[in-house]
């Protein structure tokens, strides 16, 4: 399987629980699935600088997607799943900041649409700069899932050059490209 995930993502944990932050709310729709549900998510926090998107994660890390380990997780009529998702296992190269465990579950939410606001999902065989927090359903609650707060904190590294690009499509104040993993651990101060 060439792609992992084929949809957009956003961080279930900003749909589901709210952010923090008095910076204005921004609303991304995702289409109309095959049963017809369509999911409307409002971002609470908008990131204005990559300092302040730092400040709300507990690991930074470049991540390797492990490969066939995508899943579909629709939504469930009981509640535990309200919104429809997609999970993938990652393995840790190089933690800028925190840990996680070997393979670790990220979970996000998906969209086929490619104009929408969030981000696009992880591809096997591609290499990312993941900014996470642990997942919950209820604050406080870990569920032992990760999740990328807003869907704010994924950058792609080139296979080329290691340069590093965006993938939020959101209006968060952070960097767009950096030129290497180095450069964007000294724009985080470190």
């Amino acid at each position: 399987m060439k792609r992992l995930i084929s949809g957009l993502a956003i961080s279930a944990g900003a749909a589901v629980l709210t952010g923090c932050g008095a910076t204005p709310a921004q609303e991304a729709s995702a289409p109309p699935a095959a049963d017809g549900l369509t999911v409307t998510v409002s971002r609470t926090h908008i990131y204005t600088s990559i300092r302040d998107l730092a400040g709300d994660v507990a690991t930074i890390a470049v991540v390797d997607v492990v490969p066939g380990t995508a899943n579909a997780v629709p939504a469930d009529g009981d509640g535990k799943s309200p919104i429809p998702a997609s999970t993938v296992s990652i393995t840790m190269v190089n933690a800028l900041r925190g840990s996680l465990p070997s393979p670790a579950t990220v979970r996000l939410i998906t969209s086929p649409v490619g104009d929408s606001e969030v981000p696009p999902a992880l591809e096997e065989g591609h290499r990312y700069l993941l900014f996470l927090s642990q997942f919950e359903w209820e604050p406080g609650v870990p569920t032992g899932e990760w999740t990328v707060p807003g869907g704010a904190g994924i950058y792609e590294i080139s296979k080329d050059d290691g340069s590093l690009s965006l993938l939020s499509r959101g209006e968060d104040a952070v960097p767009t490209r950096f030129a290497s993993v180095a450069a964007a651990r000294q724009a985080l101060g470190g």
